[in-house]
């Protein structure tokens, strides 16, 4: 009783609503879902997600004055990032993290996306694409280094891939399948994001059935406290590395461990970087760099008004917000 009064008193007594007419079991398996429910924990994210709904105009939101153009900096910059970058890839201190626990559902696709074909000639998968590019990089950096070339297949750069439980078996099987399309087994590390329930605008715990709680990955933001819990955190910390390059899954376009956006990292002593493509004109659908209350942070084209999208730096005349 005091369970169900914990659920009433949060104002989620409804999940108890087909209660009397389940047998046993069925109020077994319910009770097994709704005892993995922090209600806290979800009362607080709903509240906070209300208020940030309608903090937009409380906040003061400015233009990114801290972007680095790479087309606009010196061959002299560039060459020394680019030369900073195969450096510390070379010398093993940099690892991807790809964040891949979404379905492709939105593409039509009822798998994990990283297995999505995106029509190529080729018709390679995002995750062949990516896993070949990570390949070439090593080939460069050994390069750089003076080294043979079968020592790029001796140079440790760990690819840690998350995952949620909706796509975790089918990735991994995946990447197995296609012997991890070249990069070392050893190289590989696979780890799941957790999941929360799926809530309503009004903030009530939605049931996908009479016992089972719907529920969805925590969102890109969960990779911390996911590589903490599944001791990959600790796994990097063991392999010294020092540069991790974070991107999503259905980045098509990405160019994994970028020695000169790596090198640039290095060069400025930045704790994090944003790379980002410019604007191709203002009301162009993508996110931007911003500062609310003096912190960087990205606004979405939806939140952008008409004189935002089109304002112009008067120095360089670039997109304030592209």
């Amino acid at each position: 009783e005091s369970f169900r009064e914990s659920f009433e008193s949060h104002g989620q007594g409804h999940v108890f609503k087909f209660w009397d007419e389940l047998d046993a079991a069925g109020r077994q398996e319910l009770s097994d879902n709704l005892i993995r429910v922090d209600l806290e924990q979800l009362t607080r994210m709903h509240a906070s997600v209300q208020k940030a709904g309608g903090a937009f105009e409380e906040e003061k939101v400015t233009a990114f004055d801290q972007a680095t153009s790479a087309a606009a900096a010196s061959e002299e910059d560039k060459a020394k990032w680019y030369k900073l970058g195969l450096d510390a890839i070379a010398a093993g201190e940099t690892a991807l993290l790809l964040l891949g626990g979404g379905q492709g559902t939105r593409l039509g696709f009822d798998k994990p996306k990283g297995l999505y074909n995106i029509g190529l000639p080729s018709q390679k998968s995002l995750l062949q694409l990516q896993a070949e590019r990570l390949l070439k990089v090593k080939e460069l950096a050994v390069e750089h280094a003076g080294k043979d070339a079968d020592e790029a297949k001796k140079l440790s750069t760990p690819w840690y891939v998350m995952t949620s439980p909706y796509t975790h078996d089918e990735t991994v099987e995946y990447f197995k399948s296609e012997n991890y399309f070249g990069v070392p087994e050893t190289d590989m590390r696979f780890f799941q994001q957790a999941t929360l329930p799926c809530i309503t605008k009004e903030g009530k715990i939605i049931m996908r059935s009479r016992t089972e709680v719907a529920t969805a990955p925590n969102g890109n933001g969960g990779v911390y406290e996911a590589l903490v819990a599944s001791g990959t955190l600790e796994d990097m910390q063991k392999r010294g590395i020092k540069y991790v390059h974070v991107y999503c899954v259905d980045n098509a376009c990405v160019k994994v461990l970028d020695p000169s956006w790596i090198g640039f990292c290095i060069a400025t002593n930045s704790d994090c970087c944003n790379k980002t493509i410019e604007k191709a004109y203002p009301h162009e659908k993508g996110g931007a760099m911003c500062l609310r209350n003096g912190k960087p942070s990205v606004i979405e084209y939806s939140e952008l008004t008409d004189a935002m999208a089109e304002a112009r730096d008067p120095k360089t005349g670039r997109l304030q917000y592209g």
